[in-house]
């Protein structure tokens, strides 16, 4: 069997690489996770640190390509001084802190 070569026509070597694309429900957790904690005027390095995570996967957590532990969102909830079923709700934006 003739092993073929990864060189498209111009002879070149091609590589096509796809990323998995983040799950919808985790897409919108962090998406509202995100408006919480910036509504909240939290930064995402404190809250990082609150969870005991990177900022990096805080960030990804927030873009749906990281699944947060019932732990991590108990954590986050309480961090933002919110009920846990507003990260699972479909509702209205928060409204911005007043100070």
């Amino acid at each position: 069997m003739a092993m073929r070569s990864p060189l498209c026509e111009s002879g070149t070597a091609e590589m096509i690489l796809e990323f998995p694309k983040p799950d919808a429900d985790l897409v919108a957790i962090g998406r509202r996770l995100r408006d919480w904690r910036t509504a909240r005027g939290v930064a995402l390095d404190g809250m990082a640190a609150n969870v005991g995570i990177s900022p990096h996967q805080m960030s990804s957590a927030e873009r749906g390509y990281l699944r947060l532990t019932s732990v991590q969102l108990y954590a986050v909830t309480l961090h933002l001084h919110i009920p846990m079923r507003l990260l699972f709700e479909d509702s209205a934006p928060p409204p911005p802190l007043r100070h």
